[in-house]
Formats: C-alpha cells, structure tokens, sequence
C-alpha cells in the first residue's frame, strides 16, 4: 500500500520540500557571483574581512551602458529574480524605474526575447514603485522587485541598459536558478512585450500584444495609463486573436475592468485628470493557450464616458505582457 497517498502526504503545494530528490543543482547569479560558478560566491572582501559584503551590488551604471547580469549555459531553469535600485538620481533624473531597461536572450538569440523598463517588467508603471502582491510578482518595501515565472533555458543572458539620463549607483539584484542534465523536449521560453502610447486615439483599438507565432501561451497583462479628463476608462473589450482569426477574436472580456478582475472601477473612484491606474493580470493557471499565433488588441469604446452625454476618454498607456513559446 501506498502509504502516501492514504496519508494524503505527497498532494500539498509544500510537501515537495520533505520529498528526497536528486534533480538539479542550485545555482545563484549576482555581483557577489557573477558567473555562478559553484564554490566562486563572496570571495571578495571588505573592511569588514573576508567574505564580507566585499561585492554586494554594481556599483555605478553610468549613463548610456549596458552590464550583463546573467551568462551561464544551461540545460537550467531560473526559479527566482529579485532586484533593487533608487528611482531617481537627482531632481532632473526621477525616471530611473522607466530607463532601465531589461533584455533576456535565450539559447544564443541576437534578438531579445524580454526587452522592458524594470519598472514595468514588475508591475510598477510611470516609474513609480507601488507594492504588488501576487504568486508570480511580488514588489515590497522599499523597492523590493521579485519575479517568480520559471524560465527554462539552454543558455542565459540578461542584459541591463541605463537609458537615464544619469548614472545610476548601488544596483543589487540576484537570479536563482537550477540546472539540469536537459529539460522535457516541450519546455517553452519567456518572452515579454513593452509598448507605450503617448495618447490613444478614438475608435481605433490600442494593441496589448501582437506578432507572437508558435505554439505557446500567454500568461499575463500589465496596463498602466493616464486617464487625461474625468472620465471613466474602463469598458474596452480585450479582444484575443488566436491561431488565425481574422475578423472576429476567439476570447473576449466584457471591459477592461472585468479583464483585471474588477467591476465598474468607476464607483469605486472617479478618474480625475490624470489620474493614474495601474493594473495587471497574471494568470499562470488559466493561460490563453494557441499553436500558431496571438493577437491581443483592447478595443477603445466611442462614448465610454459616465456622464449622460458621454464621450471618449484620452488615456497615455504602457504596459507589458508576459508569454511563452
């Protein structure tokens, strides 16, 4: 008899931690292990001896570089990223969280596969920082970014670029991840799409995600935007073209509110001018599946406004989306 499966034992989210396993090797990358080399981690020292805090984050990024932060060859799968860094330099360089820009390249690509802001890559738009508590994003205080989405890889490079306008001192940051003899066959790569628009014109739809061709899976949405008069900015359909669809999407949300999750936001608060929101939607257990491609556009409404003579609302988006395939 199995004695774990009468217990029950073995079923729990937690119970794999009791379980003996001998797959994979824990590895870490960060400025005190640059390359994760197993038994290379904190040999740098310090004032305080040996061993001590001797290399705890990059130092400086000066303004206009990039820093690799990642390159290991794999079979392995990162597990965990987390991050810090101050969101403004100085009175004119306040946008620091929306000019540092991430980039991930999987397996030797030239093209990047993740190109977006820090910022928004963990759910904090308008380079502002705000506290996110989800399974696979969390951001605490003071500026605590975490990412949790496994991320398989043949081999790892993830590249930070200082688009600021100033350098940017004391970045700390750490990717834990696991290696491996060789992932499943059918293991899939993350990837990410950042756009922004300045001001979102009428009756034409503003695109979420577009020009993705596979097979995958899309997992995830996150939209920060500027209502620019006080009106409501909800109502606008998430449309999702799949596998070919021309006129008419396969899956439909009923408003953008009902897309993240809300109902009629506007009763909750009023969007003065610009008023900010932000959004995001995660769902790694009920992901929008296709074999071929993803098209992801949200529909803007002509008359969306809440007043009797309504009228429509100009929003400044951005946002990223989060995919596999």
């Amino acid at each position: 008899m199995n004695t774990m499966a009468t217990s029950g034992f073995g079923n729990g989210a937690l119970d794999s931690l009791a379980i003996a396993t001998d797959h994979g090797r824990t590895r870490c990358v960060n400025a005190e292990n640059p390359t994760g080399g197993k038994g290379t981690a904190a040999t740098a020292a310090s004032a305080l001896g040996p061993s001590r805090k001797g290399s705890p984050c990059i130092q400086t990024i000066k303004a206009g570089d990039s820093v690799t932060l990642m390159d290991v060859d794999g079979p392995g799968v990162i597990r965990h990223i987390w991050m810090t860094v101050t969101d403004r330099t100085s009175p004119t360089g306040p946008n620091v969280l929306r000019n540092l820009i991430l980039e991930f390249y999987w397996d030797g690509e030239e093209t990047p596969s993740v190109q977006c802001p820090i910022g928004d890559f963990f759910c904090c738009g308008h380079a502002q920082a705000c506290r996110i508590n989800s399974i696979p994003i969390m951001v605490v205080p003071n500026r605590g970014f975490n990412c949790y989405f496994a991320m398989p890889f043949e081999h790892a490079r993830i590249v930070l670029r200082n688009d600021h306008n100033e350098d940017v001192p004391a970045f700390f940051y750490q990717i834990d991840y696991t290696e491996y003899d060789a992932l499943p066959a059918d293991a899939m790569r993350f990837h990410a799409q950042w756009r922004r628009e300045r001001v979102t014109e009428i009756a034409r739809d503003y695109t979420i995600l577009d020009n993705v061709h596979g097979h995958g899976a899309y997992i995830g949405t996150y939209l920060a935007l500027t209502a620019l008069e006080s009106r409501w900015w909800g109502e606008g359909e998430v449309k999702m073209y799949i596998d070919g669809d021309e006129q008419y999407p396969t899956w439909c949300s009923t408003g953008a509110e009902d897309y993240f999750g809300g109902v009629e936001l506007r009763r909750l608060r009023r969007a003065w001018p610009h008023a900010r929101e932000h959004v995001h939607r995660t769902v790694p257990g009920i992901p929008v599946l296709f074999a071929a491609s993803c098209r992801a556009p949200r529909k803007r409404l002509l008359g969306c406004g809440h007043t009797r003579h309504a009228r429509p609302v100009p929003l400044a988006h951005s946002g990223s989306d989060l995919f596999r395939f």
